[in-house]
């Protein structure tokens, strides 16, 4: 293996993990809330914009900063984002045969971390005067540990089912062979996909709800709720145990019935 793979992989994941960072500061207003806390330049140049304190809020013409034309160019980054990480697992064989099977992985990465920055860094303000619920004058860093305990929570599920295949350390620098055996531990024994759960908890867990953050929340869900049967469509083929352990967990939370699979033999009846 070329240095060169090993170093874009390297390099990628450790970007992918900034942004995951930027993201849980992005999520937490850290800009506004921790500036007293931290150096300045660790905020203004590595974490600069948060939700409800973007840092571009006038970045389009003035022609297109009225509320409706704000909350479409939100809806079209979010649309952009979702199409192109979709379409990328889908395609999964085809591309692989352009960027060769050490690097797809790491390309899928850094396209997405590098959208979700652009996603973030571009977000527009909506009614920013307005709350759904909670007050930002009256909220303390700590109000938003349950946004961080979502963060780690996504975290350690990473490291239950393969963190480092999940972000192609393991594939660019070839450290283990894959493990394709279904992944039945830790969170995984009682809900099949912890990772979005983690994802509903960073996205709700809020104690404030700008108009701004609530159109991510809900874009961002209905995204999940969208690609994951999709997802678990490609499992149900590649996995012959899969359809009995999606009877058995539930999709997002335990025991919830939303998510849980008929029983095999309507599959069957299906196909």
């Amino acid at each position: 293996m070329s240095f060169d793979t090993k170093f874009y992989g390297v390099v990628t994941y450790l970007y992918f993990f900034y942004i995951y960072c930027y993201l849980l500061c992005w999520f937490c207003n850290g800009v506004h809330y921790f500036q007293p806390h931290f150096e300045t330049f660790v905020l203004a140049n590595l974490f600069p914009c948060s939700v409800e304190y973007p840092c571009n809020p006038n970045w389009v013409p003035e022609s297109l900063r009225n509320v409706p034309a704000k909350a479409c160019i939100n809806a079209i980054m979010v649309f952009i984002w979702g199409y192109v990480h979709t379409w990328m697992v889908e395609n999964k064989e085809k591309l692989q045969s352009f960027f060769g099977s050490k690097t797809l992985r790491t390309t899928y990465v850094l396209v997405s971390a590098v959208s979700m920055r652009i996603m973030i860094t571009y977000w527009l303000p909506l009614f920013p005067d307005t709350m759904m619920w909670g007050n930002l004058e009256n909220v303390e860093p700590m109000h938003f540990s349950g946004i961080l305990f979502g963060w780690v929570f996504i975290l350690i599920s990473t490291f239950m089912i393969d963190h480092f295949d999940l972000f192609g350390l393991r594939q660019s620098l070839e450290l283990y062979s894959e493990n394709k055996n279904l992944v039945t531990r830790g969170f995984y024994s009682c809900i099949r996909h912890p990772i979005m759960t983690g994802w509903f908890m960073m996205f709700w867990f809020s104690p404030v709800m700008s108009v701004a953050r609530f159109q991510f929340a809900c874009l961002m869900s209905f995204y999940i709720i969208w690609a994951v049967p999709i997802e678990e469509k490609r499992l149900l083929k590649t996995i012959p145990e899969y359809a009995a352990y999606q009877q058995k967990t539930g999709a997002y939370f335990p025991c919830m019935c939303y998510g849980k699979a008929p029983p095999v033999d309507e599959i069957k009846k299906k196909e």
